[in-house]
């Protein structure tokens, strides 16, 4: 667990890092690559390593290392609306070395601590297994034609996942999974002393702070999502405790599934019942008034087995999209 790891890492720790990191990344504020600081390591060095080594002691940070340029990426061919944009967070070389090494021992923790039902970004598990075991799950739903019970599938996407992660949810939750003091406050510190300025033809403009959101770009991002993601698996787990939920199963002898996770995508699978439907609305809307995620209905969908009426389905449908707080009421 984290409590037992070493924390502040040595000198050697910080050059490997550095150069194992990519010579021609987009530089940040500082305006200095990795390039840079591998042909002149030897000058360097010191600097770097006190620098590291010194947040890690402290678990504080120069404002000036975290100031962040944001640089907007189109989603599509022609851009009308700022949803159409994707903000890329560029990093100072010494934020990218601090947070390189922290991502580097978080990921050799979240095999440990991180439910099955969650394969992105987790170190040896293939997010081909979910692929696999979602298709057979909706196979057995597009081939159940009798039978009392119904099924469905419900594919949930986040909006602006990321963005929405409310900074005292991700606390609770790294202190619920036995995350130390130390590592609470070196992650504490990495999102909240981040400050940025937009570039706008290539020059940056403006000045400001953020209150919550993780940032693309940052190697923490999806980790620290992943682990967000686990308060959400907590609730399924309790609810399929309570048999509030049941899942779906593809054979006698199968495990029982209610959820798949892909890192910011999820599939939860339950039976077609008004109860369940309801059920799992008070999931949804519980998880996202913690987390201050919001379903974007525009990209979730339903399935259902072939032994729910057309009828039982459109009004399962009408339910779920007006149940959650990210459709209408």
């Amino acid at each position: 667990m984290p409590t037992r790891r070493r924390t502040d890492p040595p000198g050697g720790t910080v050059a490997t890092t550095v150069f194992s990191m990519s010579s021609k990344q987009a530089p940040g504020s500082d305006v200095f690559t990795g390039k840079f600081f591998k042909a002149f390591w030897d000058i360097v060095c010191t600097s770097v390593v006190e620098a590291v080594i010194s947040f890690f002691a402290s678990s504080r940070m120069l404002g000036s290392f975290n100031h962040t340029w944001l640089t907007l990426i189109p989603k599509v061919d022609s851009v009308e609306t700022m949803r159409q944009l994707r903000p890329i967070s560029l990093y100072q070389f010494f934020y990218k070395v601090i947070t390189k090494i922290m991502a580097t021992r978080l990921a050799s923790l979240l095999p440990e601590i991180v439910s099955e039902g969650q394969n992105g970004f987790i170190k040896d598990r293939q997010i081909i297994d979910n692929i696999l075991i979602g298709h057979e799950l909706m196979h057995y739903l597009k081939i159940k034609k009798q039978g009392k019970k119904g099924y469905m599938a419900l594919k949930v996407d986040m909006e602006k996942a990321y963005d929405r992660v409310e900074w005292p949810c991700l606390l609770a939750v790294l202190d619920k999974m036995g995350f130390n003091s130390v590592w609470q406050g070196w992650i504490h510190e990495c999102v909240r002393s981040s400050s940025f300025s937009v570039l706008m033809n290539g020059t940056p403009s403006g000045y400001f702070t953020a209150s919550r959101g993780l940032r693309q770009g940052d190697p923490l991002s999806p980790l620290l999502f992943v682990l967000c993601t686990e308060g959400f698996a907590a609730l399924l787990r309790k609810a399929i405790i309570e048999k509030k939920l049941e899942g779906v199963k593809v054979a006698p002898r199968a495990p029982r599934v209610s959820h798949l996770f892909f890192a910011d995508d999820s599939y939860l699978f339950l039976r077609g019942s008004l109860q369940e439907c309801e059920n799992l609305i008070e999931v949804l809307n519980e998880y996202e008034e913690l987390s201050g995620q919001r379903i974007n209905l525009e990209k979730s969908a339903l399935c259902f087995s072939k032994n729910i009426s057309m009828p039982d389905q459109e009004f399962l449908a009408t339910i779920n999209s007006g149940g959650c707080s990210g459709g209408p009421r």
